[in-house]
């Protein structure tokens, strides 16, 4: 360690790691090896090992076990879903119908609005060419 008086004069081959070796930031360990699940904790491993079981076996070929610990957890996961898309309050639900019709609204203007004048500029263009060869 360095003397607080010291640290004026510090130099580059004073400076002390204090980390793992070889570690990136913000990466932790796996918590279980085997699973593979790194940084979330144990509450993620049964999703990893379902993702991991569903990848390797066709529903004929899984055991029981395996089956409806996959027919679990995606129930869990649609339950889950819909509880949430339930849960929304009706001022949100509003807001969101509200933003989404402004933005086709905004949207089909900004369509409109580019085909006339590309329409126009084609127009004239063409408005151009024939006078052109009619003036040669």
């Amino acid at each position: 360690m360095i003397p607080s008086n010291d640290f004026l004069n510090l130099r580059v081959s004073d400076l002390e790691h204090s980390g793992v070796k070889g570690m990136k930031w913000g990466v932790r360990n796996a918590i279980d090896a085997s699973k593979r699940v790194l940084g979330f904790g144990p509450k993620h491993a049964d999703k990893a090992e379902v993702d991991a079981i569903q990848k390797k076996k066709l529903p004929k070929e899984m055991s029981n076990a395996e089956l409806k610990k996959v027919t679990e957890r995606l129930n869990l996961e649609q339950s889950y879903k819909q509880a949430i898309a339930n849960s929304q309050p009706e001022g949100r639900k509003r807001y969101i119908r509200a933003v989404n019709k402004y933005a086709q609204q905004s949207t089909d203007a900004f369509v409109k609005t580019a085909a006339e004048t590309g329409t126009r500029l084609v127009m004239e263009a063409l408005i151009r060419e024939v006078t052109k060869r009619k003036g040669s």
